[in-house]
């Protein structure tokens, strides 16, 4: 995803346009926040706003792990990893991020999740357990590490693709 704040637009590939938006065909096209984030789990928006917004105020990491509603009622939870980049003058100017599925390859037919998969699936639920405590501190923490295993993640792919 790209986020662009002249305008306060959003640009999705194909799979976040298929994820988020709930249409493939939406991808590549400036979309509104609102259109971009269109299946996002009522019970996590609210959450998520005030992540994206504390990030665009402070710069720097964006990392927030969420729900997404199904088009057949289901829910599937995701990894949104990525960074707000400071404009002229210090304001946020762009941003740019991917979507994990730490599910994904639960639902593969190739079987177990690899050593980076579970690394990531038990990166999260860390992630979930500091927010429930309310350890404000220990986030940047484990961001950078979940920020550091989707780097990793996308890294492989693209060696995997070439």
């Amino acid at each position: 995803w790209s986020w662009f704040e002249n305008g306060d637009r959003c640009v999705l590939d194909a799979g976040a346009a298929g994820l988020l938006g709930g249409d493939p065909d939406l991808a590549g096209r400036s979309l509104s926040p609102h259109r971009a984030r269109a299946r996002l789990h009522p019970d996590d928006r609210e959450r998520v706003l005030a992540r994206f917004t504390e990030a665009c105020r402070s710069g720097g990491p964006f990392v927030v792990p969420y729900r997404i509603l199904l088009p057949d009622g289901g829910v599937r939870a995701l990894l949104d990893c990525g960074r707000i980049f400071r404009g002229d003058g210090g304001a946020p100017g762009h941003g740019h991020g991917l979507l994990l599925d730490p599910g994904e390859s639960d639902r593969e037919e190739a079987g177990a999740a690899g050593p980076l998969e579970q690394a990531a699936a038990q990166a999260i639920a860390c992630r979930r357990s500091i927010d429930r405590l309310g350890a404000t501190a220990l986030r940047p923490v484990i961001d950078r590490l979940l920020l550091r295993i989707a780097q990793e993640m996308v890294r492989r792919e693209r060696s995997f693709l070439h």
